[in-house]
């Protein structure tokens, strides 16, 4: 239920008027309140010191301490679950970062603002600047910027495939991972969408223009939301490095005809300018890590649409640090709570001056990090180690899907990544496998397996850890001997083996079941006794399932009774879940819809939210109504209100609130403007 009711609490500095507005349930919100002394320790890198100290100034991160919850969204549908998380990572960069972005334009540096993660990056200041910001207690830690680079091919070339006019159908790398057995069992990736952030992508290329979710038709296209150079340079997808577009083939690529390159054929593609030539700058990286989030119209990233994000996104960049750095960690964890399944190159030998094998502990950054899918190299079409691929162990452990005994363990898998043929962007029609070798070929497999497994098993779709556990447990092992004991496996060269896409796809459609439910809508709000009603479709998980379906419900509060359109119900096919209403207590309840055949059960959970009465009224406590020279950044504190879930504070420069200049909602009885 939402309140139609305004309370009016004052007005405060001259004509500001606050207004609030009690929308719904969520339980005892909680006052906070500042101490007479505060005590706060802001982290500076050492680096970042030397830096300023040697050139006089330097470019920098600067990390708010305010942190987002995103737990709620892990239990939500795709759809809402993407809202939920864009607007609690915006709400939280406004909420923290005013103060820092008023100090800065005082000074007259030049920076950029990010939600993605809590951050700033100052494109250039000097030591005196950089010390001011230690007064500002909602910083957690200012950091030297890092370099990264694009994962590029290694010229040592360990055996080229076939010469490139040839015509493969498919390429022998498609063949040795069994993407064609996933085909023959009608899994191509429809209905997916997959991103990289890389060079950029050649989109009217023969084997991708199908693909690209903005070709209309023809040569008709809309870039809206599936393209952006985070630099403003192109606003039409394009690629002047190559990499990006090599890539995408290897992802998506398949021309109609002889030329079968990429892993999920018929998933779209969207994609992020996130590296120019070998240098990705970080601003641009952490530019295109937003629009994967919740991607916009070019030209106007005020209007983002997390309902346009990709499912995966293939990272083939990164660094030769040897420890962990967390500078993209919020980025990679703010994909995880939209559902955005993320995949990083463990990088190449030569690009970082190591021998071949390179040993232990060379995953550079962020392919290092535990909550992210790292690929290694096999060869072409051999199922062996291909010795240009960096190897573990991490020291930044895996605390959302460790394998026992293996929490440190990178790669996570390998695929093929010698001499890949896959599309140019010299041409149309151009193709090539020449010096194509590199991690940053074996990536975009994974990339276009994921894509095959959430359409073969949408119950998946945003399950990071069960998803990966698929890929791990029915890759091929591949032996090694990575710690001078003999081989073993796992081990930190190949990780769990090479990729089996028939068996990941396999496992992945029967982990859903032969059938599956959607509901919609995933939460209702309302009123005590108003009945409420849930559309349930009932799916097939796999072609020709049609035993009937008994629906039931579970959780039900007490005072409700359930009741079914149809039941049971043949697959494809749809109820309607009515809960009539009677006396029942207030509060927020889960119900479990189960789904039962004679073979399979399938449930999901919904929401309930039951009001017995209308928010009670709030009182302006602080400042108090009347109140002049209030500070400009003043704390409103107000009484609490029974059966309010949030508050909708508004600011106004009159009292009939035509000129409204700020809003906010908060769960709490206090908020900081």
């Amino acid at each position: 239920m939402n309140a139609n009711t305004f309370r009016r609490i004052g007005s405060i500095s001259l004509t500001l008027v606050a207004l609030l507005l009690l929308i719904g349930w969520g339980g005892s919100a909680q006052a906070t309140t500042d101490g007479a002394t505060f005590t706060h320790t802001i982290q500076v890198d050492p680096q970042l010191l030397a830096e300023l100290q040697e050139n006089g100034e330097a470019s920098y991160f600067i990390y708010f301490a305010e942190k987002a919850d995103l737990s709620p969204a892990y239990d939500m549908e795709w759809e809402a679950r993407g809202w939920y998380v864009v607007n609690a990572l915006q709400a939280a960069a406004n909420n923290a970062q005013g103060n820092v972005k008023a100090y800065l334009d005082s000074a007259d540096v030049e920076y950029q603002a990010f939600w993605i993660d809590n951050l700033i990056v100052v494109e250039s200041s000097n030591r005196a600047v950089v010390d001011g910001l230690m007064t500002f207690r909602e910083i957690e830690s200012v950091r030297a910027m890092v370099e990264n680079y694009l994962i590029e091919p290694d010229q040592r070339r360990e055996g080229e495939a076939p010469d490139d006019a040839s015509l493969f159908a498919p390429g022998t790398n498609i063949v040795q991972v069994k993407a064609p057995d996933a085909w023959a069992l009608g899994y191509r990736g429809q209905g997916t969408v997959i991103a990289n952030i890389d060079t950029g992508v050649r989109h009217t290329h023969e084997a991708l223009i199908n693909q690209y979710r903005g070709h209309l038709g023809g040569t008709s296209f809309d870039h809206n939301y599936n393209w952006l150079d985070p630099d403003g340079g192109t606003v039409i997808p394009t690629d002047t490095n190559g990499h990006g577009t090599h890539v995408m083939g290897t992802m998506v690529g398949d021309d109609g005809g002889a030329n079968q390159i990429g892993v999920a054929p018929d998933a779209e593609w969207i994609a992020c300018r996130g590296c120019l030539t070998s240098s990705c700058p970080s601003t641009a990286l952490l530019a295109c890590a937003q629009w994967i989030a919740a991607p916009y119209p070019i030209g106007s990233p005020g209007n983002p649409d997390p309902d346009k994000r990709p499912m995966a996104v293939n990272n083939s960049w990164g660094s030769c640090q040897q420890s962990y750095d967390p500078w993209y960690q919020g980025v990679v964890d703010g994909w995880h709570a939209a559902g955005v399944f993320p995949i990083f190159a463990n990088g190449n030998a030569s690009n970082c001056g190591y021998s071949q094998p390179p040993g232990l502990n060379t995953v550079g950054n962020p392919a290092r990090y535990g909550n992210v899918t790292g690929v290694g190299s096999s060869g072409n079409n051999n199922g062996l180690y291909a010795p240009h691929s960096n190897w573990g162990p991490t020291d930044n452990p895996d605390t959302v899907n460790p394998q026992p005994g293996w929490a440190d363990l990178k790669p996570q898998v390998i695929a093929p990544g010698v001499s890949i043929r896959s599309s140019l962007n010299s041409g149309d029609a151009a193709y090539g496998s020449s010096g194509w070798t590199g991690t940053s070929m074996s990536a975009p497999h994974v990339a276009g397996l994921v894509s095959l497994m959430w359409q073969a098993a949408p119950c998946l779709i945003g399950d990071y850890a069960a998803t990966e556990t698929i890929i791990e447990m029915t890759a091929t092992p591949i032996l090694y001997n990575d710690l001078g004991t003999g081989a073993r496996w796992p081990n930190y060269a190949t990780g769990w083996g090479e990729i089996d896409v028939l068996a990941a796809v396999t496992e992945a459609a029967a982990s859903c079941g032969p059938f599956r439910l959607e509901v919609d809508p995933v939460s209702i709000d309302a009123c005590v006794p108003d009945n409420v009603a849930y559309f349930i479709d009932v799916q097939q998980s796999e072609a020709g399932f049609t035993d009937p379906v008994t629906l039931s419900a579970l959780g039900v509060p007490a005072g409700y009774t359930a009741g079914f359109s149809d039941n049971p119900v043949t697959p494809p096919g749809d109820s309607t879940l009515t809960l009539t209403g009677g006396a029942a207590a207030f509060g927020s309840y889960d119900i479990d819809i189960v789904g039962a055949s004679i073979t399979a059960t399938f449930t999901t959970t919904v929401g309930l939210n039951l009001f017995t009465a209308a928010p009670s009224g709030v009182t302006l406590t602080s400042p108090a109504n009347g109140a002049t020279n209030v500070d400009l950044q003043p704390t409103f504190d107000w009484s609490s209100a029974t059966q309010a879930a949030s508050y909708y504070l508004e600011l106004a420069t009159d009292a009939g609130f035509t000129n409204v200049i700020y809003t906010a909602t908060t769960d709490l009885d206090s908020y900081t403007a």
